[in-house]
């Protein structure tokens, strides 16, 4: 039958040797050993693991130390000073963009794990990583896209993206409520802008402006940003409007603002 390697600590899957005690070291919420770990081997901060492809956890595959601040509840219990451990890794030179074996960062991790938010640590772990120079805008705004349009309105980790320079058009503009932002994409006639569709779309034909302002008013709906909202209708929103692929589904074929 096929053959498992263990899904703990005794794993060999790391160009690393010390990358799993260093997990291990995490996962107690022991900052003297993970300290003496990353003193003693410098490299490790820019180490991976959970490379085998059979690994239990697909979001971790490939994952360096750094994407561990997010959590994973199938996985293990978030110590409790993960904030901590966190300034830990990014002192000792973590990548703050590295990527998983499925091109996942750390931030996007974070925006979608829940139990930094129990910890109440969610923004300010958010937040140390786009200082750190996180990549806010990678994949041309995906992030900041999948926040407003998940269903989950996480507002306060959206603006700290827009803060850091996620590209933002008329559609997120409208997601994070600001109708002042979302003026500038219109021309002086009312008409809107070459820009405001700008960024990440799920890949489909080009929209049509009615289309972009009919996206606009579900993204301002579905995060309860009303005054963006009533703006929208103002500027030619249609409220019956159902913009196919809102959500990152194959099966979705249109949703309403309702």
């Amino acid at each position: 039958g096929e053959i498992l390697p263990s899904q703990g600590y005794e794993r060999s899957d790391s160009a690393h040797p010390s990358f799993y005690d260093a997990v291990a070291a995490f996962d107690a919420g022991d900052e003297s050993a993970l300290r003496q770990l990353l003193h003693r081997s410098p490299d490790l901060a820019l180490a991976s693991g959970f490379l085998d492809s059979s690994y239990e956890h697909a979001a971790l595959r490939g994952a360096g130390l750094i994407h561990l601040i997010a959590g994973y509840p199938q996985r293990t219990r978030l110590p409790d000073n993960a904030l901590a451990l966190a300034d830990l890794l990014l002192e000792a030179g973590v990548d703050v963009n590295a990527l998983t074996a499925d091109s996942a960062s750390a931030l996007e991790l974070l925006a979608e794990a829940d139990q930094p938010g129990w910890l109440g640590i969610d923004e300010q772990l958010f937040a140390r990583l786009l200082t750190k120079g996180a990549d806010a805008n990678h994949n041309n705004g995906y992030l900041l896209w999948k926040i407003l349009s998940g269903g989950n309105p996480r507002p306060k980790l959206a603006k700290l993206l827009a803060d850091h320079g996620a590209r933002v058009d008329l559609r997120l503009a409208a997601g994070l409520n600001d109708v002042e932002l979302a003026k500038q994409f219109f021309t002086s006639d009312g008409k809107l802008a070459a820009d405001a569709g700008v960024s990440y779309r799920i890949p489909t034909r080009a929209p049509t402006d009615q289309v972009i302002l009919d996206e606009a008013l579900s993204f301002a709906a579905i995060n309860e940003a009303f005054a963006t909202a009533e703006f929208l209708l103002e500027h030619g929103a249609d409220i019956n409007a159902m913009p196919p692929n809102f959500f990152e589904s194959a099966r979705d074929r249109g949703v309403s603002a309702l």
